[in-house]
């Protein structure tokens, strides 16, 4: 009897554990779950249907959710990937930290995820020359894998010269496995580089059906794209109506391209109704998103008084902030505002240092404006034969008003021939 009562209690003591293990099991599945269906890529197996691109996650549940999936999980490398995937998004310099060690085990793992992200973290300006590298060599695993998101990063990569040269041939060709593989932003470099006739031959009716996937897909960038197109008529019949339309989508989702663009049609009634304050107000917008171009138009309307009085230290400011950010047009504008005195004491070698950068940068505008300075001896010594061939260079560039300072030179001629 006594062996018994033994014998069951063992039962129970057995059955029971194997109860709480299969809960445990249960519990750790359900963690899982939650983890992926939070921070998973859509473009991991399975993924199309619950996974994520890196702005849909929503952090302040896919981080908490995630860590309690890796605390129920230790052996599961994707849920620590999916974590990292998830710190990532939350874009702090902190939860950078907390991913690198994550994506490093998703690494060993042979984790494309993985692969592709610490590829991103490793892909910066102020990183050590080893991790830029290595940040290539891990896109190309991934891209090798067929996975769309390491594609597309291998595939800029090699377009901008990131980690090692540029190749635009194979950046193509990476570009489009990523963009066959319904990767947006893939399709929407890969339509840029049709545009340009960039390591593809130039075929705009290509470049317009890549911005439209991409577009239906959700892609902010891509609308303003076709704005674009819409506008200068590249492939399609130009109409600024039908631009205005895709700016306003683009712009009412935050693409500071398009609030620009869109800002300039308002400011000149093209397509739109004129409403000079709606202009001024997307160029701040637009500005205040970091785009360059906005703030030299800032700068504009303050020196033409366009929308309210001329102010012209207000555009002294924009210029400046538009010619920190690379701004070409900025630079020329700048050389003017020296030159003229605008806001400011008239310094011709400031004038003239402004000037010959734009001109270094390729501003037609401030080669013409180079040529006045030789025309007139203005920081330089006069020079009228080099005056005339920087009009006419120019011209060539397509600057036609530079017309009206060689029609001055031809009249001097003129008078000083006998």
């Amino acid at each position: 009897m006594r062996c018994l009562r033994l014998l069951l209690l063992a039962l129970i003591v057995g059955g029971t554990a194997q109860a709480a293990e299969a809960a445990s099991a249960k519990s750790a599945k359900a963690d899982y779950d939650k983890c992926a269906y939070e921070a998973s890529s859509k473009y991991e197996p399975g993924g199309r249907r619950i996974g994520r691109d890196l702005n849909e996650i929503e952090v302040r549940y896919a981080i908490p959710l995630c860590m309690a999936a890796v605390a129920s999980n230790p052996r599961a490398a994707e849920v620590k990937v999916w974590l990292a995937f998830a710190y990532w998004a939350d874009n702090s310099w902190s939860s950078r930290e907390e991913a690198l060690p994550l994506l490093d085990e998703g690494v060993a793992a042979g984790n494309s995820l993985a692969q592709t992200v610490l590829a991103e973290l490793l892909n910066s300006p102020f990183a050590p020359p080893a991790d830029v590298r290595r940040s290539r060599a891990l896109a190309l695993r991934a891209a090798e894998a067929g996975f769309a998101p390491g594609q597309y990063v291998l595939g800029r990569m090699l377009r901008n010269g990131e980690g090692g040269p540029v190749d635009i041939e194979t950046a193509a060709n990476w570009l489009e496995a990523a963009a066959v593989g319904g990767f947006p932003q893939a399709q929407v470099l890969l339509a840029g580089m049709y545009q340009d006739g960039a390591g593809r031959q130039q075929n705009y009716e290509q470049a317009r059906r890549l911005y439209v996937v991409a577009a239906d897909a959700g892609n902010i960038e891509a609308l303003a794209q076709l704005g674009s197109m819409y506008e200068f008529g590249q492939g399609v019949t130009q109409s600024d109506a039908t631009a205005a339309g895709y700016y306003k989508r683009a712009a009412a989702g935050g693409d500071a391209f398009a609030q620009n663009s869109l800002g300039y049609l308002y400011q000149h009634g093209l397509g739109v109704s004129q409403d000079i304050p709606k202009a001024i107000r997307l160029y701040r917008a637009a500005a205040q998103g970091g785009h360059a171009p906005a703030y030299y138009n800032l700068g504009y309307v303050n020196t033409s008084g366009i929308g309210g009085p001329v102010d012209h230290k207000q555009a002294l400011g924009f210029y400046l902030k538009a010619a920190e950010m690379g701004n070409v047009d900025a630079d020329a504008m700048l050389g003017s505002v020296y030159d003229e005195g605008l806001g400011v004491d008239v310094d011709y070698a400031q004038a003239l240092r402004w000037t010959e950068k734009a001109v270094a940068e390729g501003s037609a505008v401030a080669v013409a404006n180079l040529g006045s300075y030789y025309h007139y001896g203005k920081g330089v010594v006069r020079d009228l034969k080099k005056a005339r061939e920087l009009y006419e260079k120019a011209i060539a560039m397509g600057f036609a008003k530079a017309q009206e300072g060689i029609a001055e030179l031809d009249t001097i001629d003129a008078k000083s021939k006998p």
